[in-house]
């Protein structure tokens, strides 16, 4: 190095170096200066450097009201760079200097302190002494989020969701956040509508934008526009946000394919749930299996569904019952039409269920004088204003005349409200025939009447 560079570093040195001694001289001289260098690193969020201007100043200052600001600003740098002492050094401040204008930014900052500890009690506490119309917008939109939110943690919805107003439609920082407890709230408060504008808003945002479509195909499906649902909630199954959700998921588009009367739509979502665990769930599974036509499958499932005595049950051993017909096993069928007339919660289900059974019990023609004429007369007597009324008649008639009970076939033929000419033949035949066994049985008495009335008739 020449000598004419190493004199330049010389000089450049003893430059910088009495530069750096006149700032330190003009700092001892005017302390001042150490107050507004303080400001300025404050302002740019240098808080190391801030809080040491702030240190040394205080013991130096001699105007009052600059060294109680200092004091503040020195706690509040030490809560920005989370030292353990910072709230105790702000509530030395309050308690030293309660008249500052700086009271309500400490309140704010002990708020703020405390909500970052997860104390949210606390937080409340501080931020309700803050004066909201002392504080800048941003540190008021800070104030309405983390007190908003403490208010939640602390179920004082009410509160939380007067404070998330405040800034939910307002550009700030914490808009969004806002916006989605607000919402979250009022979806819980089952303000289905509102929290469906709210999340909605939130579609698309960096944070949000992957929660709320489960909400908002929720909201849908519990205000039965299942059309949305079927629409928009598969595409949540292809998130893996939503891969702890995919069985709820695939419930309310299943579900709301169901309802839709979409049964083979339904049936991939349905099985990929745990509704086989469970009676109702069972019951769709198996309906849908019904409808479709899988009979095997829907026994199945139909089968488990019938485990407690209620509708459910009822309607699951009816459909039972048409599924063995189909499968061809009309003693299944049979018995599960007694099964589902047995439970009788729904009036429509019962009948139809009984005049199966009567009717299957005579095409079965096991004993029929015994569960044919049992169905039937039960049938007739639970629902006699029914229009298959003259049909169970007609049943009744071809049982009593096979068993040769001809006084039981006169009758039925006698119950029917209208008799065609074909039958008033056969009612003509048994009154004789009935006539014949009196005669047999030495009655001639009945034998004659019956004679009588057979050439009337």
């Amino acid at each position: 190095m020449t000598r004419s560079l190493k004199s330049y570093f010389i000089v450049l040195l003893l430059l910088l170096g009495g530069l750096a001694y006149s700032q330190r001289t003009a700092a001892y001289f005017d302390p001042d200066a150490l107050f507004k260098n303080g400001l300025d690193l404050f302002d740019k969020k240098q808080f190391v450097s801030a809080q040491k201007s702030f240190t040394e100043y205080i013991p130096v200052s001699k105007n009052y009201l600059q060294k109680s600001d200092a004091v503040y600003y020195a706690a509040a740098c030490a809560i920005e760079l989370f030292h353990k002492d910072g709230e105790w050094q702000m509530k030395q401040f309050i308690e030293k200097y309660p008249e500052s204008l700086q009271l309500n930014n400490a309140w704010f900052y002990l708020g703020k302190s405390a909500y970052r500890r997860k104390k949210y009690k606390e937080t409340i506490e501080y931020l309700e002494k803050a004066d909201i119309y002392k504080l800048d917008k941003d540190r008021l939109a800070e104030l309405y989020f983390k007190r908003g939110y403490s208010y939640m943690i602390n179920e004082e919805n009410v509160k939380a969701k007067a404070d998330f107003t405040e800034i939910k439609d307002v550009d700030n920082k914490y808009q969004h956040p806002a916006n989605y407890y607000f919402s979250h709230l009022s979806y819980e408060e089952k303000n289905y509508e509102l929290a469906l504008i709210g999340f909605k808003k939130l579609v698309g945002d960096q944070t949000f934008g992957t929660v709320v479509p489960y909400y908002i195909t929720q909201i849908y499906f519990i205000q039965n526009k299942f059309e949305q649902v079927v629409k928009e909630g598969p595409e949540l199954l292809k998130d893996s946000t939503h891969v702890q959700r995919y069985g709820d998921i695939n419930r309310m588009i299943g579900e709301s394919h169901f309802n839709l009367k979409d049964y083979s739509g339904a049936l991939p979502f349905l099985k990929k749930t745990d509704l086989g665990t469970n009676p109702a769930g069972n019951y769709a599974i198996g309906y849908c299996y019904y409808k479709t036509g899988d009979c095997q499958n829907a026994v199945k499932h139909l089968e488990e569904a019938t485990e407690n005595k209620d509708s459910l049950a009822q309607n699951a051993w009816y459909h039972m019952g048409d599924c063995y017909l189909k499968l061809g096993d009309k003693l299944k069928a049979k018995n599960s039409f007694y099964s589902a007339y047995q439970q009788n919660f729904d009036k429509k289900i019962t009948e139809d269920a009984l005049f199966s059974f009567a009717k299957l019990s005579y095409e079965l023609d096991f004993s029929p004088f015994n569960d044919a004429v049992r169905g039937f007369s039960k049938y007739l007597k639970e629902f006699p204003s029914s229009p298959r009324k003259d049909e169970c008649y007609k049943y009744l008639l071809n049982v009593y005349s096979t068993t040769r009970n001809y006084e039981q076939a006169i009758k039925s033929i006698e119950n029917m409200e209208t008799i065609d000419p074909i039958l008033k033949v056969t009612y003509q035949k048994l009154i004789y025939f009935h006539g014949v066994e009196y005669f047999n049985n030495n009655d001639l008495n009945n034998a004659e009447k019956e004679f009588k009335k057979a050439l009337t008739n």
